[in-house]
């Protein structure tokens, strides 16, 4: 699932400044998907109502949904982490700094490994049909986790 922007992905826009376009009811089409996907997961019901506001207020720029959601998640997860924002864009950070952003890409292939991380298979909605799919979604382990989802990743 995509968030669509405003001027479209190739607009050279500052990342805080990226806008979403609300030319489609993209909000609706997420939600019903996750309610697809997961609605019968343990835990859906548990954390659905901490997550469905994300699909439905209406936010203008991509960076105040995306935190957002990182910060309600984090919380929900159980996860003790700090996040500090910086306040240029530091093209090799400091070596006390942990940087994720070549790990996360919309083409798999294109994404670096983390040496430091295996997927350890968990029950999945869907396991039945296509086995375990590793790196699927933070919400994935949630709703199939629920409170132990902390403890799984802690270890």
């Amino acid at each position: 699932m995509s968030v669509p922007l405003a001027g479209g992905k190739h607009a050279q826009t500052p990342v805080a400044e990226v806008g979403i376009s609300d030319e489609t009811p993209w909000q609706y089409q997420h939600w019903q998907s996750i309610q697809s996907a997961y609605g019968k997961s343990p835990f859906f019901e548990f954390y659905a109502d901490d997550l469905r506001p994300f699909y439905e207020k209406k936010y203008n720029k991509l960076w105040d949904w995306n935190y957002d959601l990182l910060l309600c998640l984090t919380e929900l997860s159980g996860l003790e982490t700090e996040f500090k924002l910086t306040e240029n864009y530091e093209k090799t950070p400091p070596a006390d700094i942990l940087d994720f952003r070549g790990g996360v890409h919309p083409n798999p292939q294109k994404a670096l490994p983390d040496p430091d991380f295996t997927a350890r298979p968990y029950g999945q909605v869907f396991t039945e049909k296509h086995g375990f799919l590793p790196n699927l979604s933070i919400i994935d382990l949630l709703f199939c986790k629920g409170p132990e989802t902390v403890l799984f990743m802690e270890t």
